[in-house]
């Protein structure tokens, strides 16, 4: 008895230290290259969203796009006395660790202790899921599909195991929570719990299994509380839902952007996963098929771990999805539970055998594979967490330097005169300071008669727009400042897809002006002065 407590108060302790470290790898960079925001773009969208959810009732804030995520950190910024772009700055790198935390849970319906650990220790460090997730700004995401839903599929598994009115009442709970949080993870979440339930019915209609009254009246029951939660969630919704089926049907994506919308090729299924997960989780699923006999018992979890893992990825080989990559990224946490039934399959024939040598041979390995996998023992990773963190925190300190000068000398009366796409945190740092630069229609038309025109005569004309916007923004200040570092694709990242366009006009406008500062970027602020052409 005291050994097995030693052992339970051991994996707990190494299940605190794996969660430390994680932490320490996903705040290394915010600490040691002092980011001032979070990877990516979203953070601004969502910022925009908090700081709007006074001026509606809540359930007109929930209409359209679900704001449970919206509405904690809110809260949290009342709470703690903080900005709540800070609370998203600073406080969301935690989202990444909760994944892990829910996949425990649902592993321990299944495994034990020891099982159940280990292969939640790989999904922390080896898995590319819900890093990829964080860079991209999808907090909603990561808090519905990664938690909340995870938490709902435990106890729907729970549900099929005990079948206990408790069980499904946590069931419908975190099914709702899901509905409030993220309207794709909803949708994924609702579609692997149809095709669970009805592929657990003909499992159990070939089975012939007796079904007594009271069950029936709970799967009734059951089946309400769902079909309400969902006729709540198409109102908040729309038509979304109705949309986005008939695009799944006729191929006709309600994401239009080409980048996105890709289907995921099968040799990129290990980079987006992350090789180990990938890999173990298809030798677990290879084991899972061949022991599907095994136990009559676990014959219905396997069945929703089957649906689970079809629906994904299923979703991200078609383009019509629109987010095909992000639902094979999500498919790490179903091949994470195939891996662990491997996993489980491992330690307990080693336990069977009683030999401690090959034990802790068995366990060294588990941990070197972890290590070697892990960015903390990756100083490349470190630096670029995980392709990146430093290519995708596009304000930096050179930023803040701007920033600072611009509220020194400048004010929301007399704004600075700014490119839309060089920066996107520029606008939300220095709000009422800036203003972008708009540019002429008659710029636009020049782009369309360059077939028309030859290029003297293209020229003439684009110097004449030039010379006329001069005139216009006589006495005006510009910062013309060059893109951040790292990743700012434009075909990737469309709010950087202008910034050739607007730069070159920018910059030729103030040509030969008087320029007030330089930045160590090469950003410089200059005022227009002179209006005769040069």
């Amino acid at each position: 008895m005291f050994k097995k407590k030693l052992t339970n108060i051991l994996l707990l302790i190494f299940c605190g230290v794996c969660i430390s470290i994680k932490l320490y790898i996903v705040y290394f960079g915010y600490v040691f290259y002092h980011y001032l925001v979070p990877p990516g773009y979203d953070v601004i969208p969502h910022s925009e969203t908090i700081k709007s959810l006074l001026d509606k009732n809540i359930w007109a804030n929930f209409v359209g796009y679900p704001k449970l995520f919206h509405y904690i950190i809110f809260y949290l910024s009342q709470i703690f006395h903080k900005d709540s772009f800070y609370i998203l700055t600073y406080w969301t790198p935690v989202l990444i660790i909760i994944p892990s935390i829910a996949m425990y849970f649902l592993l321990r319906q299944i495994f034990n202790a020891k099982t159940a650990i280990i292969t939640t220790a790989f999904l922390l460090f080896t898995a590319n899921y819900p890093l990829y997730g964080f860079v991209d700004g999808n907090y909603p995401n990561i808090l519905g599909y990664g938690f909340f839903a995870i938490f709902c599929l435990a106890f729907f598994i729970r549900f099929i195991i005990n079948k206990k009115l408790l069980d499904l009442s946590f069931f419908i709970i975190f099914y709702a929570l899901t509905a409030l949080t993220h309207h794709l993870s909803f949708a994924e979440l609702t579609s692997i719990i149809l095709f669970s339930t009805i592929s657990l019915f003909i499992y159990f209609l070939f089975q012939k299994t007796t079904i007594n009254k009271k069950l029936i009246m709970r799967v009734v029951f059951l089946l309400i509380i769902l079909v309400l939660i969902f006729l709540l969630a198409n109102r908040m919704y729309g038509t979304l839902f109705i949309t986005y089926t008939n695009g799944l049907i006729t191929g006709d994506s309600v994401i239009k952007d080409t980048h996105l919308s890709r289907a995921v090729d099968y040799f990129r299924y290990p980079d987006i996963v992350g090789p180990i997960i990938w890999y173990g989780g298809l030798m677990g699923l290879l084991y899972l098929i061949s022991s599907f006999n095994n136990s009559k018992e676990s014959k219905p979890i396997k069945i929703i771990i089957f649906a689970w893992i079809s629906i994904l990825f299923t979703l991200s080989k078609l383009p019509q999805s629109g987010l095909p990559e992000r639902f094979a990224r999500e498919i790490a946490l179903p091949l994470t539970v195939c891996f662990a039934y491997l996993i489980n399959s491992i330690t307990h024939s080693l336990e069977r055998h009683n030999n401690r040598i090959s034990s802790i041979i068995s366990y060294g390995f588990v941990g070197f594979v972890i290590i070697l996998n892990s960015s903390l023992f990756n100083p490349v990773l470190l630096d670029s967490l995980p392709n990146s963190f430093s290519n995708m925190v596009w304000y930096r300190q050179v930023d803040q330097v701007k920033t600072d000068y611009i509220h020194a000398h400048y004010s929301k009366d007399n704004p600075i005169i700014i490119n839309p796409y060089a920066n996107p945190y520029m606008e939300i740092k220095n709000k009422g300071f800036v203003k972008n630069f708009v540019l002429s229609n008659d710029f636009s038309e020049l782009d369309k008669k360059n077939k028309e025109y030859n290029q003297q005569h293209i020229q003439e004309i684009y110097r004449s727009l030039i010379d006329k916007e001069i005139k216009i923004n006589i006495n005006k200040v510009f910062l013309i400042s060059p893109k951040p570092s790292g990743n700012t694709d434009g075909i990737v990242y469309p709010i950087f897809g202008g910034f050739e366009k607007y730069y070159s006009i920018m910059s030729d406008i103030t040509k030969n002006q008087k320029i007030i500062k330089q930045f160590s970027d090469g950003a410089y602020v200059v005022k227009i002065e002179n209006v005769e052409k040069k």
